[in-house]
C-alpha cells in the first residue's frame, strides 16, 4: 500500500505573493529524510470552457512570459477566500473574452505537476456565451479572443497549436457535456 510522506517542517522561501516556494524537510515512509524538498503554490485557481449558443468554443491567446510564448487557451484565473473558484470562472470568462453566461457547470479539479505543486484548479463549463463587450484584462494580458468550432479545438490540440495541459485536461472533461 502506497503511503503518504511525513511532512517534519515547512519554510516559507518565497519570493514575492505570486510565486509562494516552500523547502520542505520530509520523512519517506521507508524512514528516510530529506532536508531540502520543494514544493510550489500556484494558488487555487479555475478555468472555464466557453461555449456559445452555436456551439463554438471561445479561446484567447496571450503572451505567457514562463514559456516566453504566445499560448491559446481557456480564460482562467486564480482566486483565494474572498471569491469562490465559480465566481472566478465567471469574472475571468467576461474580463479576458468579454463574454458572460448564466449557464455554468462544474465539471472536476485538475492538478499540475503535483510532485512538486500543491495549487489545484478547478474546471467549469460555460454554456449559451454571449458576446456583451470587449477584453478587460489587467496590465499583463494583452489578449487576442476567437470562436472555433468543435471539430476545428481537436485539431488545433493534434497540431500542437494548442499546448497547455490544463486546457487540454478541461476540453477532455467538457467533451461530455456539449
Amino acid at each position: 500500500m502506497i503511503k503518504k510522506w511525513k511532512t517534519l517542517d515547512e519554510k516559507d522561501v518565497s519570493i514575492n505573493e505570486h510565486l509562494r516556494i516552500y523547502k520542505h524537510r520530509v520523512q519517506l515512509p521507508n524512514g528516510k529524510i530529506i532536508d531540502d524538498y520543494g514544493v510550489v503554490d500556484l494558488g487555487a485557481g479555475a478555468v472555464v470552457v466557453p461555449v456559445t449558443s452555436e456551439g463554438n468554443i471561445v479561446l484567447v491567446s496571450q503572451y505567457r512570459h514562463g514559456s516566453d510564448e504566445i499560448i491559446t487557451g481557456f480564460p482562467a484565473g486564480r482566486y483565494d477566500e474572498e471569491e469562490t473558484a465559480e465566481v472566478t470562472a465567471i469574472r475571468e470568462l467576461k474580463e479576458e473574452t468579454g463574454y458572460e453566461t448564466k449557464n455554468i457547470k462544474y465539471l472536476g479539479k485538475l492538478i499540475s505537476n503535483p510532485g512538486k505543486n500543491r495549487g489545484w484548479v478547478k474546471v467549469y463549463l460555460a454554456k449559451d456565451c454571449i458576446k456583451k463587450g470587449q477584453p478587460e484584462g489587467d496590465v499583463t494580458e494583452e489578449i487576442e479572443v476567437m470562436e472555433v468550432d468543435w471539430d476545428k479545438m481537436e485539431k488545433l490540440i493534434l497540431e500542437g497549436e494548442i499546448v497547455e495541459a490544463q486546457t487540454i485536461a478541461a476540453w477532455m472533461l467538457a467533451r461530455k457535456f456539449v
